[in-house]
């Protein structure tokens, strides 16, 4: 069962690199852990003990079918990630591009060694979406109502701009 996860994971762009039970965690699984912090950051992060690093770079990752432009610091919405739990630190390996000040590169379709760490927030849902199908004078009405699953993710670090840039370098001497 362990291994049909990751697969699945990995199909998606993810893996789990550190879970929640190897840290402390600040309450059950599900719990955000608290109000927001006063400059719009969660106060998740703090609590689960990791640490977001400064940075002047910015990366495109695909996460399912979706692609985020993401810094270290920033909050996005995916669809919900069924195997990485709240306080999850989980590695987004589907890197498509890296940029700094002094350079970017492309990834063809992805990098090789770059991944993007990632802090699950929390799994919350979407707000209601109201579908509404009519056959106009066949007394045909239907109303049904979605709303989507969602996982926020607060970005940590961009990894692997070396490591990605030497085989780059590799690739176009060989």
């Amino acid at each position: 069962l362990g291994q049909w996860r990751k697969e699945n994971a990995a199909e998606i762009g993810y893996r789990v690199a550190e879970p929640a039970s190897a840290r402390f965690r600040g309450g059950t699984r599900g719990e955000t852990g608290g109000e927001a912090a006063q400059d719009g950051r969660s106060d998740v992060s703090e609590e689960a003990g990791v640490e977001i690093k400064e940075m002047d770079a910015f990366a495109v990752v695909q996460v399912g079918s979706h692609q985020f432009k993401v810094t270290p610091g920033d909050a996005i919405y995916v669809e919900r990630l069924n195997f990485a739990h709240v306080n999850d630190v989980i590695h987004l390996e589907k890197v498509l591009l890296i940029g700094s000040p002094s350079s970017s590169l492309i990834g063809r379709p992805t990098l090789p060694g770059a991944f993007v760490s990632a802090l699950v927030e929390e799994h919350a849902l979407d707000a209601k979406v109201i579908v509404f199908k009519k056959k106009r004078r066949k007394n045909y009405r239907r109303t049904n109502g979605h709303r989507q699953e969602l996982t926020r993710l607060r970005i940590l670090e961009i990894s692997g701009m070396d490591a990605a840039e030497e085989k780059a370098l590799e690739a176009a001497a060989g």
